[in-house]
Order: structure tokens, then C-alpha cells, then sequence
């Protein structure tokens, strides 16, 4: 039985907080030798990302996978992959929250594979 998933593509509204201080960026490296990183290859890019492309089986469920798209639409980031987790796909926000929460629009499986298809910038 194939499945149809759905897409959608999200403005990124995550970059609101940009600098941190000294003391946070101690906390954060610390907290990184003690707990395993989520994303150890993604997580200085993620502050790069300016859209994401997220994969859904459909509008009740959360993110199956996801891609960060920077500058000119370039992949940086895609998710699950390798040793990388996941942004989005760790969270409960579903397809309907997405759509309503974030400026999204609707977009075909074959742009979201295409671009899956695409080894991130280093």
C-alpha cells in the first residue's frame, strides 16, 4: 500500500534570537560533552536556515522529515539523516498546527525529493 504523504513549506521563525552571550554558549558546549547533541552535524547550521521543507503522512500527524533551505533555496540541513535527529520532528506540532500557526504553503512531493535527493552545503 503506497502511501501520500503531504508537504508543506515554512518560513523559519526560529532566528528571533540570534547572539548569545558568553555564559550561555559555556552552558550550551558543556551541556553538549554531557548530553549527546540531537543534530551534532546540523546544529551550528540550523541558525541558517530560512525556509523548511517538511514531510507529513498526513494533516494529524508530525513531520517525518524535514529540510532547511538557506540562502537562494541552497539545502543546509536535512533531517532525519546520518547521525542527525531532527528539528521539527521532534516536537507535537501537526500538519494542521504548521498550517495554522506558521506562513506555510502547500508543496508537491517531487520538489521536497528533489531537494532530499541534495548532500547539504558544508
Amino acid at each position: 500500500m503506497v502511501i501520500d504523504m503531504i508537504y508543506l513549506k515554512i518560513k523559519d521563525v526560529s532566528r528571533v534570537i540570534k547572539k548569545e552571550g558568553l555564559i550561555k554558549k559555556s552552558i550550551r558546549f558543556l551541556l553538549g560533552i554531557i548530553i549527546p547533541k540531537a543534530n551534532p552535524d546540523y546544529d551550528n547550521k540550523i541558525n541558517i536556515v530560512n525556509y523548511w521543507l517538511l514531510e507529513f503522512e498526513d494533516k494529524e500527524t508530525i513531520p517525518n522529515r524535514e529540510i532547511g533551505l538557506g540562502v537562494n533555496e541552497v539545502v543546509v540541513v536535512k533531517m532525519p539523516y546520518k547521525n542527525n535527529y531532527g528539528y521539527w520532528v521532534d516536537n507535537s506540532l501537526t500538519f494542521n498546527d504548521f498550517k495554522n500557526s506558521f506562513e506555510a504553503v502547500e508543496i508537491t512531493g517531487e520538489y521536497f525529493e528533489e531537494k532530499w535527493k541534495v548532500e547539504p552545503v558544508k
